[in-house]
């Protein structure tokens, strides 16, 4: 996608299970692991070791639609995307054929115990992650259990989870692609016209 932006993105969209599924909890270690903060695989390798990236994360989606595990980068300006993808590849494929280290799960783990205990904190969390339990995993009753799933999940979990998600085959890629203000406005220009010829 051409649009008046700052920077280039791009964005990994992978096909994911749902907040109901086992495995729910160990694709939250996952990515956790793989792109959650500044100690996460990706952003060490984006960002401080090749600083091809300004910035990388990552959002699992649990809404009411198809379920997606998003990857997001934001580039420099002179960022190459393409290269940048291949990075995100090697970086998944290297997941897959070694696994997570012990101190990466231990630490993926007490984060989104963590997580859990500080949206619990008040109560308008409270009331959110009731209703969140209620409708996206189908009990309000789980969120007692939360810390426990989190605790069970294991390494050999997390390496077939990212061998079963995070294919190219299992994803569609899109890129923003900076342009300059004046090739935007004479794309909105030419839009408009093309709408009224339409009428």
């Amino acid at each position: 996608v051409e649009r008046l932006a700052q920077t280039p993105q791009s964005l990994l969209a992978y096909h994911s299970g749902e907040p109901t599924d086992p495995d729910w909890p160990a694709m939250e270690i996952l990515t956790a692991i793989l792109a959650d903060g500044a100690s996460s695989r990706l952003y060490r390798r984006l960002v401080e070791d090749e600083a091809a990236v300004v910035d990388v994360g990552v959002y699992l989606d649990s809404g009411f639609d198809p379920k997606l595990t998003w990857l997001y980068a934001t580039l420099p300006e002179d960022g190459d995307v393409a290269s940048v993808e291949a990075m995100i590849d090697e970086e998944i494929a290297r997941l897959v054929d070694e696994g997570v280290t012990a101190e990466e799960l231990a630490k993926a783990r007490r984060m989104k115990i963590a997580g859990f205990w500080r949206d619990m904190q008040t109560i308008s969390g409270k009331a959110q992650v009731l209703g969140d339990y209620q409708v996206f995993h189908g009990d309000y009753r789980l969120l007692f259990s939360a810390p426990d799933r989190y605790r069970a999940v294991t390494a050999d979990q997390v390496q077939a989870l990212a061998a079963g998600v995070l294919r190219t085959s299992n994803r569609t890629v899109g890129i923003l692609q900076p342009i300059a203000e004046e090739e935007a406005a004479a794309g909105e220009e030419a839009t408009a016209e093309e709408a009224s010829a339409g009428d």
